[in-house]
């Protein structure tokens, strides 16, 4: 394929992705609250599948000297996400950032989308915001899976009204609830 506007837009996206999956896991090494640790590092890894599902299924269509290198894959670039660290954060504050961010990218690329005239980089546009609506997916995932349950635990009452360590599971529900 010999279209420099999909290479771009592909280059565009792959490189995000890395830059967010890094972010993740700088933060994820920052963050002091073990539920929030754990959301980070599964919307990293989360960001790392995408990037060789992506590579993978455009592998055949780009040349050999864009080709990915294995070696890149683990290697991120520090950048900063908005004007608060996300480990900094409390926890809906982190899940409502990181999805408008993930929804401002499904906008850019339905809309850019719209516009594109070529089909294969039109299809790569669509592709690109099933990714970024998968992303915000992720995020609702990850949150009710590390976050809700620990909120559910902590808010749970005991015998004489202090938390029970009975309620351990995921449904938040102690014994005495």
């Amino acid at each position: 394929m010999d279209n420099g506007r999909y290479n771009d837009f592909l280059s565009f996206y792959l490189k995000r992705i890395l830059e967010s999956a890094g972010l993740y896991s700088s933060e994820a090494k920052m963050c002091k609250e073990q539920s929030k640790k754990l959301l980070l590092l599964y919307l990293a890894s989360r960001k790392r599948e995408q990037y060789i599902r992506l590579e993978k299924e455009n592998e055949k269509l780009r040349g050999a000297a864009q080709q990915s290198s294995e070696k890149n894959l683990f290697i991120f670039k520090e950048i900063q996400y908005g004007d608060i660290a996300l480990s900094q954060m409390d926890a809906l504050e982190m899940k409502s950032s990181l999805c408008e961010r993930a929804q401002r990218e499904f906008t850019l690329f339905i809309e850019l989308a719209s516009l594109e005239e070529e089909s294969a980089t039109k299809r790569l546009l669509i592709k690109l915001s099933k990714l970024s609506k998968e992303s915000i997916n992720d995020v609702t995932t990850g949150f009710a899976l590390f976050i809700t349950p620990v909120k559910k635990y902590l808010q749970t009452p005991g015998v004489h009204g202090e938390v029970s360590p009975v309620a351990t599971q995921n449904d938040g529900m102690g014994i005495f609830s």
